[in-house]
């Protein structure tokens, strides 16, 4: 039990931590076409979008199946 939280709580300092320097460094940048940013977020949420409408999909499969049972 301890390691699973260890390791959500890695996870999530580590995306809050580059979500914060990405914060810090775009307000330092005057220039739209001289971002420094380490993380694309937009394609970070339309990721996050996709892999849980397909958990969504696998969840709702797998609560058809017992049903049928």
């Amino acid at each position: 039990m301890n390691l699973l939280l260890g390791i959500i709580l890695g996870v999530l300092l580590t995306i809050g931590t580059a979500f914060m320097a990405d914060a810090f460094t775009t307000a330092d940048v005057t220039s739209q076409t001289c971002s420094k940013q380490m993380v694309n977020w937009d394609i970070a949420k339309e990721r996050l979008h996709e892999t849980t409408a397909s958990i969504e999909t696998g969840w709702n499969r797998l609560k058809s199946s017992f049903r049928s049972l």
